[in-house]
């Protein structure tokens, strides 16, 4: 969207399609905001006139136009012929020039379905009028910039051999703009009639800011006065204008102090404004020498007031920026302009630029001086998503996995052929989480404020990344990336510990991605306890006591206590059940009779700092002889 509009206390969001005179674009270009306004007020109405060539029945005309005068009701012109008889003025409109007061006449002024029909429906529905008139609420449907009319079927590229005619006629048929009169213009409308009012000779015609003399005779020298007309029908002279020769004209001089400045995928053009401008249009070449092409749709009318960046400029200038189309994937596309294809501006490629003026009739003028300008990425990748960690089933290893990132922050497909992810790891979450915040650059707008600021330098100076993992964003085919992490010191002597891991995606240009989600991981613990040293037993007649010394590892959450029988003064084994497996080991019968749970201070030490534990489960005085194993 581009933010144009009178100087109403308020800005006005109107789609560049809206002021496309060719009708609407079929490709959405970029959504870049730009603050512009329309031409600065003058401080008195000026009266301009130019005239048309001769044609080959010389006949010529006059075309005049002014700025708007808010007491007027309307206006009066007077042509003064320099070399007649009488040099009196002479009044050529039967009644005041007014604005447009219904769409009857609209309609003489502007054809129904022509470029100028389709664009003030587009506008003034974009200005909050469609609830109030009753046209549908469902978009109407993009045609390109060359739709104008019913004679233009075959050059509507939306139209399939199988719509046909019919088609385009109900569509055109569908956008009315006279609900629009019929219930009243609101005052946004009237705001946007205004800038339309600014932007060609039929918008101007239809509000009432132009005229056109057909009587004047070629060769002769014309001076024109314009009146305004109050409620009463009272004049007042406004302006007169310089003196024009039917037949003759002069065209607009080169655009002076043409400056370029680059920015992501786009070049902001200004330049001065002269008062016998009218429009201007801006070429662009790749080489200094040519050729240059015309890369502006639709001729430049209005003043901008901030630069790329959003910063005010010393003041309003005409300028224009040429930026980069996209598709809905994303993807630069190019878009026509005079029967040319126009593409980029693309990043780190130098354009040559020039501008000319055009008058109310088209008519182009003498080319400014050459400016030219480098775009350059600007625009951060878009932050990796999908991050998790998964543990190796055979190896002590952790396993990193995300989703390349393959637009940036924009939506655009990154145009890098390498990107580098940064892996960082922490043993703190909170060594990760200020990651993201950077220092203050040209880029920041405000200052980090001081406490803010130092934890970031702490942050990034505590933060080393632990790998870095190349890639290829325009490779599509491939989105899955991932990174083993192998270090020894994610395994802990005891026990298990969590680290935690933070992504950033870099492009070629240093651009730096918002951080990933952060995620943790740990290794298992898979190393069993060490063995337990049983010291010492003692069997009273209702129970038996065991002692044994306490493991000193600090991960130990408890011991399990088991109970066989002896034989011989040994553990009691079941007796070999077959020759073949005499070598072979045959474990123990032992049964596991109950358990005892550090956490739980479930474990009675004696006073010589030994842990203990009562089988209460044998018979009192049972002559069996009994042997534990604690582990």
């Amino acid at each position: 969207m581009k933010k144009i509009g009178p100087d109403l206390g308020k800005v006005f969001l109107i789609s560049a399609a809206c002021l496309t005179i060719g009708g609407f674009n079929s490709v959405k270009p970029t959504e870049n905001l730009l603050s512009a306004t329309a031409r600065p007020p003058a401080s008195e109405v000026r009266l301009r006139a130019t005239s048309a060539g001769i044609s080959p029945l010389k006949t010529t005309f006059i075309v005049l136009y002014w700025n708007k005068e808010p007491k007027a009701s309307g206006y009066n012109i007077y042509r003064i012929q320099k070399n007649g008889l009488k040099p009196s003025p002479i009044l050529l409109n039967s009644e005041p020039i007014t604005s447009v007061k219904n769409c009857e006449e609209l309609k003489k002024i502007i054809s129904p379905g022509s470029p100028e029909w389709l664009t003030m429906f587009r506008a003034f529905s974009a200005a909050g009028g469609r609830e109030k008139t009753g046209i549908p609420s469902k978009p109407v449907p993009e045609v390109t910039k060359k739709a104008a009319s019913e004679e233009t079927v075959s050059k509507f590229p939306i139209l399939s051999s199988s719509r046909g005619v019919g088609w385009l006629r109900s569509l055109l048929a569908a956008i009315d703009l006279c609900p629009f009169f019929e219930k009243g213009l609101t005052a946004e409308q009237e705001a946007v009639f205004d800038v339309l009012a600014s932007y060609n000779l039929k918008f101007r015609l239809a509000r009432g800011l132009a005229f056109i003399d057909d009587k004047v005779t070629p060769e002769e020298e014309y001076v024109y006065e314009l009146r305004a007309v109050d409620k009463q029908g009272k004049e007042s002279l406004l302006a007169t204008s310089q003196t024009v020769k039917a037949g003759h004209f002069i065209l607009p001089p080169a655009p002076q102090n043409p400056s370029a400045s680059a920015s992501d995928s786009k070049v902001l053009l200004t330049w001065d404004r002269q008062q016998e401008d009218f429009s201007y249009i801006v070429l662009r070449a790749e080489r200094r020498g040519g050729p240059y092409l015309v890369v502006n749709s639709q001729p430049v009318v209005f003043d901008v007031k901030t630069d790329l960046e959003g910063n005010i400029l010393a003041k309003p200038q005409p300028g224009f920026v040429d930026y980069q189309w996209w598709t809905e994937e994303g993807l630069p596309t190019a878009h026509e302009v005079e029967g040319n294809l126009i593409d980029g501006p693309k990043n780190g490629k130098t354009y040559f630029y020039k501008i000319a003026a055009l008058d109310i009739l088209g008519r182009r003028g003498a080319e400014s001086n050459i400016v030219e300008a480098t775009p350059r990425d600007l625009t951060p990748p878009s932050a990796p998503t999908s991050f998790v960690i998964n543990v190796s089933p055979s190896r002590p290893v952790l396993i990193l996995t995300w989703k390349k990132s393959i637009r940036d922050v924009e939506g655009h497909r990154e145009q890098d052929r390498r990107h580098v992810y940064r892996i960082y790891r922490s043993e703190r979450m909170e060594d990760l989480e200020l990651l993201g915040v950077r220092t203050p650059d040209k880029s920041r707008k405000r200052p980090l404020p001081k406490e803010v600021e130092s934890k970031v330098r702490f942050t990034l100076e505590r933060s080393r990344p632990v790998a870095e993992i190349p890639a290829d964003p325009t490779d599509i085919n491939h989105l899955d990336l991932s990174w083993i992490d192998d270090w020894p010191g994610l395994v802990q002597e005891y026990g298990e510990k969590d680290f935690f891991y933070r992504l950033i995606c870099e492009d070629e240009q240093g651009n730096q991605s918002a951080p990933s989600a952060i995620v943790s991981g740990r290794i298992p613990d898979r190393k069993p306890p060490g063995p337990t040293r049983v010291v010492e037993s003692e069997g009273l007649n209702d129970r038996i006591k065991i002692f044994w010394l306490p493991n000193p590892e600090p991960d130990l959450a408890g011991y399990q206590i088991y109970r066989s029988l002896c034989d011989r003064g040994s553990v009691y084994r079941p007796a070999l059940r077959a020759k073949e497996v005499a070598r072979q080991f045959i474990p123990c019968d032992f049964v596991l009779i109950g358990q005892v749970l550090l956490p739980e201070g479930g474990a009675e030490i004696d006073a010589s700092g030994r842990i203990f534990f009562e089988d209460r489960t044998v018979p009192e005085g049972s002559p069996i002889c009994y042997s534990y194993w604690v582990r």
